[in-house]
């Protein structure tokens, strides 16, 4: 019996029992692959999108399923492990070989809304942070970062003092080599004049 295949078209010779079967609609496995394949990518989109609270157009569509450390969702997609806003907005616009970030207008990690979504460099997604005001602060320097075992009036004194830098050194519990350090200005205390 000839018939036409499902995927492609082309006319093959198959048995009438597979027809009867509900086999024999192919062409080949490569055409059957495909069909599946196509089938379990629709199947993945639609469970995708259910594991995000949608709302309107104008709403952040939080991510309901894992979330990384930093508040991304995370999700399995075709074998990889993907940030789940970057799928969405790839969904969205087709775009999956983008060499490009997905940055977030909203600033709210879990966000999967592709109105929410833009894409961008790292320099893009940078200006972005500044302008919105979300920048990290400048880290801790001196007596404030906690493991300090000097002050500032301690550096100025140091800096500042007649003796030398081993008797520094025992009034303040450091060493030699520190105190080298804080007079020439190098590696910690730079902030202090």
């Amino acid at each position: 019996m000839i018939v036409s295949c499902m995927v492609c078209g082309t006319e093959f010779l198959t048995n009438i029992s597979r027809v009867k079967h509900g086999r024999g609609k192919f062409c080949s496995n490569r055409c059957q692959t495909t069909l599946l394949n196509a089938n379990r990518s629709e199947r993945t989109k639609k469970q995708f999108w259910t594991r995000i609270a949608t709302g309107s157009p104008d709403e952040c569509w939080p991510w309901l399923g894992y979330k990384n450390a930093k508040g991304y969702g995370q999700t399995a997609w075709m074998g990889k492990v993907l940030l789940a806003h970057r799928v969405a907005l790839s969904l969205s616009d087709g775009d999956w070989d983008s060499p490009l970030l997905v940055c977030h207008a909203c600033d709210f990690p879990a966000c999967c809304n592709p109105a929410h979504l833009w894409r961008g460099t790292v320099g893009d997604n940078t200006r972005d942070m500044v302008a919105k005001g979300r920048q990290i602060h400048e880290r801790a320097k001196g007596e404030k970062t906690g493991a300090a075992k000097l002050t500032e009036d301690a550096v100025r004194d140091i800096r500042t003092s007649d003796l030398g830098r081993v008797q520094l050194a025992e009034k303040y519990g450091v060493t030699k080599n520190y105190i080298n350090h804080i007079r020439s200005g190098r590696y910690s205390w730079r902030h202090i004049l």
